[in-house]
């Protein structure tokens, strides 16, 4: 399951990253490369600093594994990877 997921995530960042590539190949025509270099590498590192503060708040966000105690948490077995 883990991996349709990523899988699925990969594809449609896949498809957005090639439609705003596809957005900046135009904008770059009208204004210069100079000036779309600068652009696309502040963007990207907008982006990047985004997806780091939402994978690091995914980190500290507790899993529901840990938060099973007792009697119960004795009778939990792990799946087997397929």
């Amino acid at each position: 399951m883990r991996r349709l997921v990523w899988i699925s995530l990969g594809a449609a960042g896949g498809i957005l990253a090639y439609r705003k590539a596809q957005e900046m190949l135009g904008v770059a025509k009208d204004k210069g490369v100079l000036l779309t270099v600068t652009d696309t590498t502040s963007s990207i590192k907008e982006f990047a600093q985004s997806a780091s503060q939402h994978i690091n708040r995914l980190k500290e966000t507790p899993s529901h594994a840990h938060s099973i105690t007792g009697s119960a948490a004795a009778a939990v077995r792990p799946q087997p990877k397929p």
